[in-house]
């Protein structure tokens, strides 16, 4: 496993969480201010705030480069044999398995790094911390919806921005981040008012990321009935027949893949 040397940003690895509590004091600062002035935030300040939220968390993933959980190898194993036509088997010798997964797309997240011959450890890392990034938007995106107030969202973003073990996650090689942003963007969608078919995809993707990931739907379904008393709209209808009809699917393709060596 390749390791990362931290040294190379000395502040940061003195101590993150003393740099990280300076930081959010500024930040604060910048926000909170202009709130009790009654003043509006630039969107200069805005964007800058925004990206200076990412650089944090950057050096955070930067710091916990060299972490990697062995429980990711499973997944790797099972991306390796895909890409080698061997299906979704942890053994290749027709054995019974030792090891399962429960993250089929993160899975098949993995498989292009062996296609094109990329080491599979560093993709996955950079991917997370891609797919970390992502979920700070999503966040602050999501507090701007919720509230309607872009120091809300900031605040939100940095907030997350800010936990150690956000960045730690982020490289670790495991599906968290991933299953985090698709389901912080369930909720974008939904409080959007969003719904059709690609609510419906996005529900299905966040249970093919983790298989508790069905409970978005379940409580989605909940909901609509709920909210709806009894009477579901077109695009209700058309969300929840997407996610059924990709998750049987699913089911079958999976079950299937498994079965058999696909060369």
């Amino acid at each position: 496993m390749v390791n990362f040397s931290v040294k190379m940003i000395p502040f940061v690895s003195a101590n993150p969480s003393v740099f990280a509590l300076i930081v959010l004091i500024v930040v604060f600062g910048a926000i909170i201010f202009p709130l009790y002035k009654g003043r509006r935030m630039s969107s200069r300040l805005v964007w800058i705030l925004v990206v200076s939220g990412i650089v944090i968390y950057f050096m955070q993933a930067l710091f916990y480069f060299g972490y990697f959980v062995d429980d990711a190898f499973i997944s790797l194993r099972y991306a390796e044999s895909l890409a080698g036509g061997y299906g979704l088997n942890f053994n290749r010798d027709g054995s019974a398995p030792v090891e399962g997964y429960s993250n089929f797309l993160w899975v098949v997240m993995e498989v292009p790094a062996f296609l094109v011959g990329l080491e599979p450890v560093i993709y996955v890392k950079v991917m997370g911390v891609v797919l970390g990034i992502v979920g700070l938007l999503l966040v602050y995106r999501l507090g701007l919806v919720m509230s309607g107030d872009e120091r809300v969202g900031l605040l939100s973003m940095w907030m997350v921005a800010l936990v150690p073990m956000y960045g730690l996650w982020s490289v670790g090689g495991l599906e968290t981040v991933l299953y985090m942003v698709l389901g912080v963007l369930v909720v974008v969608m939904w409080m959007g008012g969003g719904s059709g078919w690609l609510l419906g995809l996005v529900m299905l993707l966040v249970s093919l990321a983790r298989n508790e990931g069905l409970a978005y739907f379940l409580i989605w379904v909940v909901m609509v009935i709920v909210g709806g008393r009894g009477r579901l709209r077109r695009g209700e209808i058309i969300c929840g027949l997407v996610f059924i009809v990709g998750y049987i699917g699913y089911e079958n393709i999976s079950r299937d893949i498994s079965k058999r060596q696909i060369i």
